[in-house]
């Protein structure tokens, strides 16, 4: 089956931009032009591709045809760099990746091969346990998550454990944790989360007082600076990666609340198993920091 470029650009183009209006500005057509360009591919594949949403969202063989497109654009680009290397060359790689990573050691991690390989990164913000959706529909190249099982046709690689420590002010601590963590204080302290899907207060309640924690008092805060600010000022206790501490250290008023039992949580670094040049090189800088700077699991012998 012979794929009509212009055709699959169109419906690229409508999901890029967020609709029909916003891809015929960009691709200097008629809206029209646009519709027909993806009802005609719908006839050729014989299946829907968009659900007329607004924004318009990709049906499960929208999904499909969308990575493919990624696909194709990155490897042309490869292609183009090696047949006519223009300096200066550009290409755009999209990601997911969790706040924490993001807040700390990521964006220096991949620094030097942005620099180098004229990289461009749009990063999806997501929780870990949900950024792997994001490469499962074909909407980025690779994902840091905790999903240890690829994807069909993908690779988990782990890069280590990310390491949080409980922090709260002293007044904090004094109010809420008199005794310590004993009896329903988690019921009433209110805790600091970064958003709905932020899994660690619940393993920790379930940890500490034995309980499974469906609800309990909290702050949303989808901002690592708002999330951290809050904890300064006192309105609850909350997970820090253990990384931050070093800049926390002379904040004398943040106490751990639990020293000598951090929450850790296992990352990977989920990409294609077949992946363009850039990507690979991408992928190779992402394994590359997350090794050095996260908490390795210690190497077992037989």
């Amino acid at each position: 089956m012979n794929l009509d470029r212009q055709q699959l650009e169109a419906f690229a183009c409508i999901l890029d931009e967020g609709g029909f209006e916003r891809a015929a500005q960009h691709l200097h057509l008629s809206q029209s032009a646009i519709s027909q360009r993806l009802r005609t591919l719908e006839q050729t594949l014989g299946c829907a591709l968009l659900i007329r949403t607004s924004p318009p969202q990709p049906t499960a063989a929208g999904h499909t045809l969308l990575r493919h497109i990624r696909q194709l654009r990155l490897m042309e680009a490869a292609v183009a760099d090696q047949l006519r290397p223009a300096p200066g060359r550009n290409i755009s790689l999209s990601v997911a990746v969790n706040a924490d990573s993001l807040a700390t050691w990521f964006l220096p991690g991949v620094q030097p091969a942005c620099a180098r390989q004229g990289l461009l990164l749009e990063v999806m913000l997501d929780d870990e346990n949900y950024t792997h959706s994001w490469l499962q529909r074909g909407e980025v190249s690779g994902c840091i998550t905790a999903l240890a099982t690829p994807l069909a046709g993908g690779v988990a690689e782990p890069l280590g454990m990310m390491e949080y420590a409980c922090v709260a002010t002293r007044s904090f601590a004094a109010q809420w944790f008199p005794h310590g963590l004993q009896g329903l204080c988690w019921q009433q302290a209110p805790a600091i989360c970064f958003n709905r899907k932020d899994s660690l207060h619940a393993h920790f309640i379930e940890q500490h007082f034995g309980v499974l924690a469906a609800q309990f008092p909290r702050h949303l805060l989808p901002s690592p600076e708002a999330f951290l600010s809050a904890i300064r000022l006192g309105l609850g206790y909350g997970f820090v990666p253990v990384m931050q501490l070093p800049n926390l250290a002379h904040e004398a008023e943040l106490v751990e609340l639990t020293p000598t039992q951090r929450q850790r949580v296992m990352l990977y670094w989920q990409h294609w198993r077949l992946e363009p040049e850039a990507a690979q090189r991408l992928s190779q800088a992402v394994m590359a920091a997350g090794q050095q700077v996260l908490v390795q699991l210690p190497h077992t012998t037989h």
